[in-house]
Formats: C-alpha cells, structure tokens, sequence
C-alpha cells in the first residue's frame, strides 16, 4: 500500500473507473463476512426441519462464492433471482444475522502510504470511513490491530553486547530493560508518525518483550509435537516411531536456534536441520522402521540420533530388511503402542509420556546417509 492509486482497493473505485463492481477491501461484507460464515454454519445445525437445513447450506456455498470472488454483481443469477438488487439481497442477509463483529488486522503500517494513515485516523476518530460510492462501513463492532517494526533498530541497539544491555536472567533488571525499550519504542513512534496519529492509540500501544529461553523452549516444543502428529497421522501405519529428545538436546536446539535480533523466526530451520532432516532421511535409508524408539541427544557437544534395540519377536519389516537386533527378547513388545499426540513436551509413547531409554549405551547410533544419484550411463 505504498502507491497512491493502491487505495482504491480499500474504498473502491469511483464510478466510471476500472473496479467499480468489485467490492473494496473496507467494505462492511467483507469486515463482516467471517462472523456472518460462522453464524450462518450455526444456523444449519439449529435448523429444525431438513428443509430448512438443505436451504442454509445453499445459502452459506453462495455466500463463500460471492464474497471469496470479490463481486455481488453475479449474485442474482447464482440464487435464482433476476429483479433484486445485489447488494441489497446481501444487506438482507447480514441484517438478520446481526449483530457480528470481526478483527481488522493493519500489518507493518509503517510501510504504508501516509494516506493510509490518515484513512486509520479517521476510522480511530469516528468509528467509520466513507467508501467511494458514498456507503459506510461501521467499526464500531471492530477490533482494529496495527503492527510494526519501529523501533527496532533501538531495541538492537539496546541489547547489544557493546552497550553493556545483555537480557539478563533475573526478573528485576530484565523489567528495566523492557521499560527502556517501551520508552524508546514510543519515541521512534513518534519520529515516525504525526502527533495526532500516536496520541489517538493513547494507552493502547503493546511493545513485545524480549523472548527468553522458557519461551523458546515452549515454541520448540510445538514444533516437536507436530513432527510426532506427523508420524503419527492417519495416513501412517501403526505403529509409528516414536520420537523422544533430551533436555541436553533442547537446550542445543534453543542455543542455535535462538536470536535477540531475529527472535525465534530461525528456531523452525534450527529444527528442519537437526530433527526433521536426519529422521527423513534415516527413514528412507532403512535405519528406521515403524515401532522404533528414537532418542534425539547430544554427545560432545554435537548432536546424536538413537534408537532402541530391537526385540527378537518384534518383526515389523518384511522378510530380509532390518531385521530384530539380536539378544533383545521381551514378551510383550510396548513398541507396538500407537501414541496420539505425545506429550506437550514433544515426547511420545503409548501413553503420552517419555520413554524410560535406560542404559544409553545400550542404545544403537544411527548415522543416516543420503542416497546417491543413480550415474548416468
């Protein structure tokens, strides 16, 4: 939204102009449309006669293909009406489902045209704006966000090692330094927009704190959940492999993973590297089979993939293929246990909980390899 010309999209063409018919971005269906997505999807469960049940759901299939195209013009000949007017047919509609509400999100609006600023001060003055073909849109029922970055070059200043300005790890002084970087945040608030713009927010201005280790140790755990979700899918036969890290394992991942200029934005690729990368490729190579227990650790400060032996009557592969690791019997193999999401940890066994590995020199290193590309001849 840079380009002058670029907020039409939001208020609309004006008439005789290309985009006329289409519906601009600020306009009321379109805050409201999600609201009104879910209210009508209510409304077919409640229904009390099929009847009424089979014309709710005609009713929510036309709304997602008129609003989702962006145009209210083919709305007559989609629901079988000539005369009425379109938009009119739609006013109806959202009027007996009313009231909804809806979230506006305005994201990086320091990248935006100073128009569009003035457009946002007008909708926080009024709780309304004006489109081109003289309709209102109501916020009223709104809640309006705004992001971003300003000020982030003051807080990369403020917590770098030459300035003395490291997170530290007690709560008291880390509070300090998150009040110096609030006041130094509203400061190049205020360098970057006009006086009347940042007094309309008042008191409503959010400033991130620095993330620290316990919440990059929350957001890696969401990830390692996922890959057990993953493993552990419908589309998987049972029994799945079961993941399980150590905490010496975690912390690499956060010490790699972590980033006071970046935040956890890296973590993601920390993880595709050391978790979802070796286990790929372990599994394609062979060295995994489903019911393996895995065990993601560190030796000498590099991380290391492990698995649990095998029992002697636990064949889960075909004839000839990694076969039971010898000397490893037990009766009644846990191995075959299918987990459903793990734990909130990441970990995941039959019951949710980690898996006791015992004696880690017990336990099978694997080193997987990629497969070669076949020369050609």
């Amino acid at each position: 939204m840079r380009e002058d010309h670029k907020i039409s999209s939001l208020l609309g063409s004006p008439p005789g102009y290309v985009g006329y018919n289409d519906l601009p971005i600020l306009h009321q269906f379109n805050i409201d449309k999600q609201h009104l997505f879910i209210k009508v999807e209510r409304s077919i469960e409640s229904a009390r006669s099929p009847a009424e049940k089979n014309a709710r759901k005609h009713l929510l299939s036309v709304l997602k293909q008129v609003l989702s195209g962006g145009q209210v013009s083919g709305l007559s000949g989609v629901m079988g009406m000539g005369g009425p007017d379109p938009k009119q047919i739609l006013t109806t509609i959202f009027d007996e489902f009313k009231p909804l509400k809806s979230i506006v999100l305005f994201d990086e609006i320091e990248k935006a045209n100073p128009r569009i600023w003035d457009l946002l001060l007008g909708i926080l003055e009024d709780g309304e704006v004006q489109l081109a073909n003289g309709e209102i849109t109501s916020f009223r029922n709104s809640f309006i966000l705004m992001t971003t970055n300003v000020g982030s070059r003051e807080i990369k200043r403020l917590t770098e090692k030459p300035m003395g300005f490291e997170v530290p790890s007690r709560a008291g002084l880390r509070e300090n330094v998150d009040k110096l970087i609030y006041e130094e945040t509203k400061k190049a608030l205020s360098k970057m927009f006009r006086p009347e713009f940042v007094g309309r927010l008042g008191k409503e201005i959010v400033v991130f704190r620095m993330l620290g280790d316990e919440d990059y140790l929350k957001i890696l755990n969401i990830f390692l959940s996922e890959i057990q979700e993953r493993l552990s899918g419908k589309k998987i036969k049972p029994p799945p492999i079961l993941l399980n890290y150590s905490d010496n394992f975690k912390k690499f991942l956060v010490k790699e993973g972590s980033s006071q200029e970046y935040g956890a934005r890296i973590l993601r690729d920390v993880v595709k590297k050391y978790v979802e990368s070796p286990l790929a490729f372990a599994i394609s190579s062979g060295e995994l089979i489903p019911g393996d227990k895995v065990l993601f650790d560190v030796e000498n400060e590099r991380p290391v993939l492990l698995r649990q032996p095998r029992p002697e009557n636990l064949l889960l592969a075909p004839p000839g293929e990694n076969k039971p690791d010898a000397g490893v019997k037990v009766d009644e193999p846990d191995s075959l246990c299918q987990p459903e999401n793990g734990d909130k940890n990441g970990n995941g066994n039959g019951n949710g909980d980690p898996v006791d590995f015992g004696d880690k020199k017990l336990l099978i290193p694997i080193k997987p390899k990629k497969r070669n590309p076949k020369k050609s001849s």
